[in-house]
């Protein structure tokens, strides 16, 4: 068949075989070319879509942070808790100072 197609084109028949590697050789290359053009952007996507799933972890565990530190300054403000009495002496050099933190007892448990 190859015989026939280079004889009516008028092409001895090793020019016509070489066409058709040619030929082969450039639908195996666009093809590979495809497939590493779709894997590329699915890659792509993928790390798109990881770090949109990284960056939601990350603010909602900054969230959570907020919430226990404004949790954690409601309890140093409040004056019948001991939290900023302990935070006072965390970071005074001189005790005594910090007497001054200490919550207000009723009468009957001092």
């Amino acid at each position: 068949m190859l015989a026939r197609i280079a004889t009516l084109i008028g092409l001895p028949r090793w020019a016509a075989t070489l066409i058709l590697i040619l030929l082969a050789i450039a639908v195996l290359a666009g093809g590979t070319a495809a497939v590493v053009s779709a894997v590329n952007r699915h890659d792509a996507a993928q790390r798109a879509a990881g770090a949109d799933s990284q960056r939601a972890d990350d603010q909602s565990a900054i969230i959570i942070r907020t919430e226990n530190a404004n949790a954690a300054r409601e309890d140093v403000r409040d004056p019948r808790n001991r939290a900023a009495y302990d935070q006072c002496l965390r970071s005074a050099r001189t005790p005594a100072n910090c007497q001054r933190f200490l919550p207000d007892l009723p009468p009957d448990q001092h």
